[in-house]
């Protein structure tokens, strides 16, 4: 016949002493956070007696866990069982607040990293963790958190054009007069419209009120 430890034994009552051993405590430590990309060795506490059997499926004293997830670790001798679990994760991963964009001429917007307590390098020199832009380009950051984990993220601003409608040879900017008046005969409608330079002369006339700054193109 055999003991738990797998060896012979006769028909005798012959049991090894460490069959009576009591299997007591197991703690496998406080939960963990890695970086992505590395890995945590994972090991039996010393002094502890019995088989090891880990989730992994692995019976060796310690296993190598690179993946995020629940581990355990079942010690099994002739006393009985006793279990241990740990949780594996990965730190949360730097997010700039503002995906790529466009912004108007004079405007700026406030990028912010989703990621707090951590060191921030931006590539316009900037160490906060937000930064205003008043300007088109690219923009990126790298971020180094509690645990060492280096992370980034970038966006693209782009500054858009100011808004231009050309129209029988005349171009139509954001600001100027319009000036309704009847009776004109700028056009065959009863109402009519001066639309008016800065130095308010007469550069359009239009049976319609436009909206943005005119001159001819």
């Amino acid at each position: 016949m055999y003991d738990i430890d797998g060896e012979m034994r006769s028909s005798t009552p012959d049991i090894g002493p460490d069959e009576f051993v009591g299997l007591g405590n197991i703690n496998l430590g406080d939960d963990i956070v890695f970086c992505p990309g590395d890995s945590v060795s994972l090991e039996t506490p010393v002094g502890t007696v019995g088989t090891p059997i880990w989730s992994t499926g692995d019976t060796a004293a310690s296993i190598t866990a690179s993946m995020p997830g629940t581990y355990s670790l079942i010690l099994r001798n002739a006393c009985g069982l006793i279990v241990d679990t740990v949780d594996l994760s990965n730190p949360m991963v730097s997010d700039l607040s503002t995906p790529d964009t466009l912004i108007c001429k004079g405007d700026d917007i406030d990028v912010d990293v989703n990621l707090t307590g951590a060191t921030y390098a931006w590539n316009t020199g900037e160490t906060t963790q937000t930064i205003n832009i008043d300007d088109e380009g690219t923009y990126s950051v790298v971020v180094t958190d509690k645990w060492g984990c280096v992370t980034g993220d970038s966006l693209t601003v782009t500054r858009s054009e100011d808004a231009a409608l050309n129209i029988s040879g005349y171009r139509y900017h954001s600001m100027f007069r319009s000036v309704p008046f009847s009776r004109s005969r700028c056009c065959s409608s009863y109402w009519c419209y001066l639309h008016l330079d800065r130095a308010a002369r007469r550069i359009y006339s239009f049976y319609k009120q436009l909206v943005g700054w005119m001159e001819r193109s």
